[in-house]
């Protein structure tokens, strides 16, 4: 049987016996709701766990014996980095799965983004209150200008019927192989209205990763394989001292997320850094696209010329003029082609 790999960092001192007795009861209390035993048979006497501490790192091997596809991503949330937090001061810093029997949770064929031969742009659409005919507008112009995708981050404050008539609008001035990505957030479970989406043209959604959790968007991802889904990070900074963006991409990966934001390297160094955490992602699914996200065309040419995986380029910030927040699209033209 194989194991999955957890690497944590650690300020001041942990006591390693602590830390896997509390393991031991989070994972009794996590899967086996009914509460019967302290100590399961399935864990009871097992040889589940075994762990290094070396440089302040706490590495630990968990059995795939102790995991299964329904709550492996709220085991690995809850007991490993939540429940923790009492015991040590730990941030989980790397996760590896490639010697487990999860590793290919997700099958990554159903979903492949049509890519362009050149640098793949995206945008957003911002302020949600514009009426829709500006929206539509500005859709318009986006494509236009040579934009593979146009996502919405606020659609999720509104009702199901509004995100359909709205999306039902707009796909009618999207491009064949561009995409409108609208945010579900709130109806994630909502099969029916998922359903609706695709049959008027959607390809992908978006998601907010921290507010449904994992384990929801795994759910999603098994029950429309084909549909594109972009893991939208907001409120991540709570949770950045307990785990990195490395562990976390490579999580939102497994789980199913096509689209995953990575953050945006403002140096050499660090667009290095996350070229690495590319190539790793990409082992676990070949066909998932990192996001860069609010770039200019400083950090634009750094990543360029560097990353051969044509990953996503966001830009956000950069259309708005500053002093009267209008679109300049002649830039935005330039700068794309």
């Amino acid at each position: 049987m194989g194991h999955i790999k957890l690497v944590f960092s650690y300020v001041g001192e942990i006591e390693p016996n602590t830390l896997l007795s509390e393991l031991e009861s989070g994972i009794t209390f996590t899967e086996y709701t009914d509460h019967c035993d302290v100590v399961v048979p399935k864990v009871k006497g097992n040889n589940w766990h075994s762990y290094t501490v070396a440089d302040n790192q706490f590495i630990l091997q968990v059995s795939d014996d102790i995991f299964c596809p329904e709550t492996i991503f709220n085991m690995i949330l809850t007991n490993y980095i939540y429940n923790l937090d009492d015991f040590a001061d730990l941030t989980l810093e790397d996760i590896d799965f490639s010697r487990s029997q999860y590793k290919d949770l997700v099958d990554s064929n159903h979903f492949i983004l049509n890519e362009p031969e050149r640098p793949i742009f995206g945008t957003i659409i911002k302020p949600y209150h514009m009426s829709i005919e500006d929206r539509v507008e500005f859709v318009k112009h986006a494509f236009g200008c040579g934009f593979t995708i146009v996502k919405e981050d606020e659609t999720h404050l509104v009702s199901r019927n509004q995100i359909l008539e709205e999306s039902k609008l707009i796909c009618q001035h999207v491009p064949t192989f561009c995409y409108y990505i609208p945010n579900i957030t709130s109806h994630i479970d909502d099969d029916g209205f998922i359903n609706q989406l695709g049959e008027i043209g959607i390809k992908a959604v978006l998601v907010n990763i921290c507010l449904v959790g994992f384990q929801a968007i795994n759910k999603l991802k098994t029950s429309f394989s084909s549909l594109g889904i972009w893991g939208h990070r907001v409120g991540f900074s709570i949770i950045e001292k307990r785990i990195s963006v490395r562990a976390f991409s490579k999580i939102a990966t497994l789980a199913g997320v096509d689209f995953v934001h990575i953050g945006t390297p403002l140096t050499a160094d660090q667009a290095q850094v996350k070229l690495f955490l590319i190539n790793e992602m990409k082992r676990i699914n070949p066909n998932v696209q990192a996001v860069f996200s609010k770039l200019s065309p400083e950090t634009f040419k750094l990543i360029v010329q560097r990353d051969q995986s044509n990953s996503i380029n966001m830009i956000c910030g950069y259309l708005r003029e500053q002093n009267t927040d209008r679109v300049n699209w002649d830039t935005i033209k330039h700068f794309i082609n």
